[in-house]
């Protein structure tokens, strides 16, 4: 569907494929929604699902891309799931950016999601959620709530990711989690990420969890790495406490660094307490742990 002129306004769509009894089930259909000098404005869900079969093949999920900018109108979910939650899903492309208030769920299966323009640059999502991916990329910026989801491949934040939220701010699962952009927790949230295979933060990218409120506890960073997994924290990770002109400093958040049997390698942590930059019996922040 592609509209000349002005939005594209869409409820609910489903292209789901049917169920197979004693053949396959049917493919889910594609779904290509475009505004040649607007915006795709999203009001209800689009469903993409391949058909399940009790005897049969299960079949594949129906492809979704969005070649225009994207305002996400209410809490949405896009699912384009396989037959059976078995079968591939079909991939997830927005060419453009994708703003508005609501939440974001994408369950994908197997199949890739590709985010290639700033994602809340101008209204901030409350959570992007990826229930499930093959690969996920986020080519440029993303800013809101929070981030959250299981890869089943490589997870590439190539943008930075700024999260602005309390308790756990980015929550990503991936064989391979790579952090070439950096992320920046504003809102003292967590940052945890886990790879089955390796966790690469690039020299030139950083982890920040400093509040910028004064005195206000940084954020903690948990990193995992399962398995043989490799870790190549090459880049910087600030959990530094921030500073406060008229009490106490912030504590630094903890850091936690983990592996299995694989080898890690890491550059600069931060974990220093806050500066109190008022005289008197006011104290500095505590320091986190690294561990």
């Amino acid at each position: 569907l592609t509209a000349s002129t002005g939005n594209v306004t869409v409820g609910a769509v489903d292209t789901s494929g049917g169920a197979g009894t004693t053949g396959p089930g049917g493919a889910g259909g594609a779904v290509f929604l475009a505004a040649s000098s607007g915006s795709v404005v999203l009001n209800g869900n689009v469903t993409t699902f391949g058909g399940t079969s009790t005897t049969g093949a299960k079949a594949v999920g129906g492809r979704v891309t969005f070649a225009s900018p994207v305002v996400v109108a209410a809490p949405i979910t896009l699912s384009t799931s396989g037959g059976g939650g078995v079968a591939a899903g079909g991939p997830v492309s927005f060419a453009s950016t994708v703003d508005g208030g609501n939440s974001l769920s994408i369950n994908a299966t197997l199949g890739n999601v590709t985010m290639s323009g700033p994602v809340g640059s101008i209204t901030p999502l409350p959570e992007l959620r990826l229930v499930n991916a093959g690969n996920f990329t986020l080519a440029q910026t993303f800013s809101g709530g929070l981030l959250n989801g299981n890869v089943t491949g490589t997870a590439a934040l190539n943008g930075v990711a700024t999260v602005n939220v309390t308790g756990t701010a980015v929550n990503l699962t991936a064989g391979t989690m790579s952090v070439v952009g950096g992320i920046v927790s504003t809102g003292s949230g967590a940052v945890n990420l886990t790879g089955s295979t390796a966790v690469v933060l690039a020299e030139a990218a950083s982890i920040v969890t400093t509040s910028p409120t004064a005195g206000v506890t940084s954020g903690n960073v948990n990193i995992v790495g399962t398995g043989n997994a490799t870790l190549n924290l090459a880049g910087t990770i600030d959990a530094s406490g921030s500073l406060n002109p008229a009490g106490q400093g912030g504590a630094g958040g903890f850091v936690f660094v983990t592996t299995g049997t694989g080898n890690a390698t890491i550059g600069a942590i931060d974990t220093s307490g806050g500066q109190s930059q008022q005289g008197g019996s006011i104290t500095g922040g505590d320091a986190g742990n690294v561990t």
